[in-house]
């Protein structure tokens, strides 16, 4: 009885770790890539030429989002250091909105304002919902 109790927890437990899953970005990259196309009502030309563009702004803009989620985590020891990470995660935020700017700079060259319009608002749309569901799991 007390093995068959001890088994018993075991499945529990390696079911729950099972159900506790890492951020799959790959997977949060296509399912962000569908949507936009999907709502923005994107053509074939128009994703051919909007794809690298999508691709290379989710890189860059993660790898900003990697350094800001550094600085949130340090722990300066003076005041001194204190400034110097807030000065640090103001520029970050700056160069976040300013790549933003350039990246839809560059799409309106490919494809007309509306759809790059409506590109971003589902692009954020898509990212509330993530959060959400998220939100919810916990």
């Amino acid at each position: 009885m007390r093995k068959l109790t001890i088994v018993l927890m075991l499945c529990l437990a390696t079911g729950v770790m099972a159900q506790k899953k890492c951020f799959d970005h790959d997977k949060y990259k296509a399912d962000l890539l569908e949507y936009v196309k999907k709502e923005a009502a994107l053509n074939a030309e128009e994703l051919s030429a909007f794809q690298p563009v999508f691709d290379e702004w989710l890189t860059k803009k993660r790898a900003l989002f990697s350094a800001r989620k550094q600085l949130r985590k340090s722990q300066p020891d003076n005041d001194e250091e204190c400034r110097q990470t807030i000065v640090n995660m103001d520029k970050l935020q700056v160069e976040t909105k300013r790549m933003e700017q350039e990246y839809h700079q560059r799409l309106l060259g490919l494809m007309p304002a509306s759809k790059v319009l409506k590109v971003v608002r589902a692009e954020d749309q898509f990212n509330r919902n993530t959060f959400k569901r998220a939100a919810g799991k916990k």
